[in-house]
């Protein structure tokens, strides 16, 4: 690849002196530091094959980054290392960083394999018509050059052209002159007014009509029609602050001993990210201001994950959202949730100069969750396979298995046949176990057994190879499973079959005498603790079993509701108060009445009763304590 011979000030002389040997006084410190010489590395530097980024402080730079150049930089998420080359923005986008210095290019021609592309302002490959230095310019939608055309304007390149930001307002220029009124570039449409032409933003009226612009100052609607933030949507806008706050909640899911998540920077969840932080600037509540919920903003933007959290926050910089997203326990426990392994970052300004973030976490899986999924589908083919896997069950004398039908299991094993059409392998094509398909689809189980085959569509032969083998027969009649999830693709040339053989998770089915010794221990040691009168102790009837099913919702992740709520979906009477104190992942007793007796509730006079409700869940103990007026 050909591309413009150019290298930045500060990574020129970088190259100049450190390309060599790395000296024997240089090593790394197993945190990410660079130490040469007893101190911390800082800027940039070149180890064992490799450019890397060093901050002040000389911590490792990940993600997307500018030097002291003002240059755009892209450093590896997990390594750090830095990226060169063609680099997807999404599914129709593209970066490209200079092979000889990383840079983003930006403005600017590249050849690439004899084919000549150029890069806008934001270093986005463009497609189609474009005008560049005043040409029309057309590009194949892969982004190859075609044509130039004529001149759109005449435009004296030795004069202030485009947008030039003056202090903190924007205007636009054409041969030193600020341009006034409406200004169409592309399909955006933009308003130049007040008394200086600026930029227009926010809600405006103009000619005695009413528009509202968003931050980048794109027309987003008028006379009161319902507003579309896609249409201003940016991938390139505060794209330093969202890399920063990415790194600080993976610095606090590593030092959790957590997977890193993954931070989508441009596609459709990006998006989504930014209109969800253009509208909170309007209306910071959940409710979204067109009266729809983030479930259709997945619809709309046609994404397609099993799960998606949305936390929000006002703060003046990624640091500042960091802690106040920590101030919030729900906020804390799905960024601490090791289900989700994918996150978006939206900011936006509000007229208070305040900013807006908002994140949206998600399962990830391949970013479409199981779309094409229908569970009709091969429905016939599915019973037939069925049938010989229970007819060599009988002849074992262990009971039929039972065939999942439109359900988690059923899209688990969809989502299984998919992967294995892309990659055929027990391991997913993210790297992980197949078992974490279950865990993504929220399938409850003790354990389970895949089975995979490629090629053959005679059913009866798949089943009595899979017999031939001595751990997959093993597994078939094995009377501990009950449940059975098939999936079936084909892609034209191969079918794919997956069997998930499930053994169903009992320990999520509410009994009263279930833990009773340690529920009884952890409630007298809150009475011991109080100053006052005893709590009356509840170990059967609804409050018991209510505080199992809270219980499972905690360990679950889904306790959504504050407790007060979830009891009254229940009908439940609990007088005027009600209040849960959640401990997670212990099972010593003396720990779990020391966490909840930190509570201050504990000891509050308003509450009578106590009831606890205990789960082990994915081989993690999970305590709930319910104390209610009533």
């Amino acid at each position: 690849m050909n591309g413009k011979k150019w290298i930045s000030a500060s990574i020129a002389a970088a190259m100049a002196f450190s390309i060599s040997a790395v000296p024997a006084h240089a090593q790394w410190d197993g945190n990410n530091h660079w130490i040469d010489n007893g101190a911390f590395a800082t800027g940039w530097r070149y180890i064992e094959d490799a450019w890397y980024y060093f901050s002040n402080t000389g911590e490792m730079v990940k993600g997307w980054t500018q030097d002291s150049s003002q240059a755009w930089y892209l450093l590896d998420y997990e390594t750090g290392k830095m990226k060169t080359g063609w680099i997807a923005a999404n599914s129709t986008d593209w970066y490209y960083l200079n092979p000889a210095n990383g840079i983003m290019q930006a403005k600017t021609w590249v050849e690439s394999d004899g084919t000549k592309y150029y890069f806008d302002e934001h270093g986005i490959m463009v497609r189609g018509n474009h005008v560049i230095d005043g040409y029309n310019y057309v590009f194949q939608q892969n982004g190859a050059f075609v044509s130039k055309g004529d001149k759109s304007d005449e435009v004296d390149e030795t004069k202030k052209n485009g947008w030039v930001k003056e202090g903190t307002q924007f205007y636009y220029y054409k041969n030193d002159v600020k341009q006034s009124g409406w200004l169409t570039l592309g399909e955006k449409k933009y308003y130049l007014g007040g008394s200086d032409n600026r930029m227009l933003i926010g809600t405006q009226k103009i000619d005695g009509k009413t528009y509202t612009f968003a931050q980048n100052g794109v027309l987003l609607s008028e006379g009161g029609s319902d507003i579309d933030y896609a249409d201003a949507y940016s991938a390139t806008e505060y794209r330093t602050d969202k890399s920063k706050l990415v790194d600080y909640l993976n610095d606090e899911r590593d030092y959790e001993k957590l997977d890193e998540l993954s931070w989508v920077r441009s596609d459709g969840l990006d998006k989504a990210a930014y209109i969800r932080a253009n509208e909170l600037v309007d209306d910071f509540s959940y409710d979204r201001p067109n009266g729809k919920s983030l479930d259709d903003l997945m619809d709309d933007l046609k994404l397609d994950y099993d799960m998606v959290e949305e936390h929000f926050v006002k703060a003046a910089s990624p640091k500042d959202a960091l802690r106040e997203l920590f101030n919030d326990r729900w906020a804390e426990r799905d960024i601490l949730n090791e289900d989700f392994n994918e996150i978006a970052v939206g900011i936006a300004k509000d007229s208070n100069d305040e900013y807006v973030y908002v994140i949206l976490l998600t399962d990830g899986g391949s970013g479409t969750g199981v779309s094409g999924y229908d569970y009709r589908e091969y429905r016939t083919d599915k019973r037939e396979i069925l049938g010989y896997l229970n007819d060599y069950r009988k002849s074992d004398k262990v009971d039929s298995l039972t065939l999942a039908y439109n359900d988690e299991l059923d899209k688990a094993a969809y989502k299984r046949a998919v992967e294995i059409a892309s990659k055929f392998s027990d391991t997913r094509p993210n790297g992980k176990d197949y078992e974490t398909v279950l865990d993504d689809f929220k399938v409850d189980y003790n354990s389970s057994y895949e089975l995979i085959y490629k090629d053959e569509d005679d059913y009866e032969t798949i089943v009595d190879e899979w017999m031939d083998v001595r751990a997959d027969k093993r597994a078939i009649v094995d009377e501990d499973y009950k449940n059975v999830g098939i999936g079936i693709v084909e892609d034209g040339k191969h079918t794919y079959v997956v069997v998930l053989l499930v053994e169903p998770d009992t320990s999520l089915t509410y009994s009263s005498t279930a833990y009773r010794t340690d529920k009884l221990e952890i409630m007298n040691g809150v009475n011991d603790y109080r100053s006052g009168t005893a709590l009356t102790k509840v170990t059967s009837g609804n409050l018991d079993k209510y505080a199992f099913q809270r219980v499972v919702q905690v360990a679950q992740g889904k306790d959504k509701d504050d407790i007060e709520d979830f009891l009254d979906d229940l009908d439940y009477d609990y007088g005027t108060y009600a209040y849960e104190i959640i401990v997670k992942d212990e099972d010593d007793i003396d720990y779990v009445i020391d966490e909840i007796t930190d509570d201050s509730a504990v000891d509050n006079t308003r509450y009578k009763k106590i009831a606890v409700g205990a789960v082990e869940y994915k081989k993690k103990m999970y305590w709930v304590v319910l104390l209610t007026q009533k």
